[in-house]
């Protein structure tokens, strides 16, 4: 979405993606794409539906990390997520003068690449990729996620009150619609990562896969894969993010439903998830009751 708000590509950008990117004019090794025979021509659609690497590898390239830190810090990463419990993490987004002053060394167009999939110096908590998701879905709207809904004390019910944060300007709706159709693509496209674990579902959706780490491409063909989904596009519904440990790097998925997230909540609080959904932040406000 930033790098076509940006200019940096357009809906009708094509490249071609042999299975592999490296640096203009440079011997580099080669940044390797999932796929190790490449996705050949791929749009901008396209490259959200089959989780191209190279193709962000050439927006990353494009963009710089300058700014492609300053967009990631609009969605919430490398700072707290304003949730209201403590125990969090702002994780990392990478910057020139974060690794000057933790490494001592300057940044090079190499520590870029890998960054556009979210690899590399970048770091991110789930709650992080939760909340990013919202806003995406909720075209730049920006709600803290948030699970205590009210406090019920001598049978006074005192609801707590959850202010939005600023949210992202002067982003166009198609380029909004653009991003938010790729990830329709991925869980109902004909090629999409996803496609077989949502195949006959009754609902639409949308969900992202991504490459959060490769263990040996060469040797053992083995990826640890995490993907966020969001369970609903045109309705308020919860976001989720699995850790996906696969044998191969394409098809073999194991998905869980939303059900699974009911599940984990009730898991971490001791208590039953009724309601999901929120119309006023219409993707993560959570409504806890004790039971």
């Amino acid at each position: 979405m930033s790098a076509l708000q940006d200019g940096v590509i357009t809906r009708n950008t094509v490249r071609n993606d042999p299975g592999y990117w490296r640096l203009p004019n440079s011997k580099t090794r080669p940044f390797r794409d999932w796929k190790a025979w490449g996705h050949g021509k791929v749009e901008v659609l396209k490259s959200i539906e089959e989780s191209v690497d190279t193709f962000y590898y050439q927006i990353a390239y494009d963009m710089g990390i300058d700014r492609l830190s300053t967009w990631m810090n609009k969605f919430g990463f490398g700072d707290y997520t304003g949730i209201d419990i403590y125990e969090e993490s702002k994780a990392n987004m990478p910057t020139r003068e974060w690794k000057v002053a933790r490494y001592r060394t300057p940044w090079y167009q190499g520590d870029t690449i890998p960054v556009g999939i979210g690899q590399g110096y970048w770091t991110a908590t789930p709650m992080q990729i939760a909340k990013a998701t919202t806003v995406l879905v909720n075209h730049g709207k920006v709600y803290p996620p948030h699970l205590l809904r009210a406090i019920v004390n001598d049978g006074k019910e005192e609801v707590i009150p959850v202010e939005p944060y600023p949210p992202i300007q002067g982003v166009s709706e198609r380029n909004w619609d653009t991003a938010l159709k790729g990830m329709e693509l991925v869980n109902h496209g004909k090629t999409g990562t996803a496609r077989r674990a949502f195949h006959g579902a009754p609902y639409l959706s949308g969900g992202k896969s991504g490459t959060a780490r490769y263990l040996a491409w060469e040797r053992t063909k083995n990826t640890t894969r995490k993907r966020s989904q969001n369970t609903c596009v045109t309705t308020p519904c919860l976001p989720a993010l699995h850790r996906l440990n696969t044998l191969k790097p394409w098809f073999r998925w194991y998905w869980k439903t939303p059900v699974a997230a009911q599940a984990t909540v009730r898991r971490l609080s001791g208590r039953s998830l009724t309601t999901y959904s929120s119309t006023k932040t219409a993707n993560l406000n959570l409504t806890i009751h004790r039971t």
